[in-house]
């Protein structure tokens, strides 16, 4: 059938093109992406409780705590992880 033949070549040259990547490709990288907001969250309690336990002002305490989690997710950026996918496949 032409019309399942002209769909592959399309699928080959959207591969070459970089504008389309494989399922398998596009799971990864959401895992490992999300992999690593999730690490960064789950640190932001080791990196601020000294700070909190020093404070007594429950407003600073949160102030603290939000501003972490701010801090955190503001690194999570998608295009930087699909960046550094593209920069291994160079090598």
């Amino acid at each position: 059938s032409k019309l399942k033949k002209v769909e592959k070549l399309q699928d080959e040259l959207d591969k070459l093109k970089g504008t389309v990547i494989d399922l398998d490709e596009a799971r990864l990288l959401a895992f490992t992406a999300f992999r690593s907001l999730r690490d960064g969250l789950l640190n932001v309690p080791a990196r601020i409780k000294d700070q909190c336990a020093a404070e007594t002002d429950p407003l600073l305490v949160e102030q603290l705590i939000d501003s972490a989690l701010t801090a955190e997710l503001s690194r999570f950026d998608l295009s930087r992880v699909t960046q550094d996918q593209e920069d291994d496949d160079d090598q």
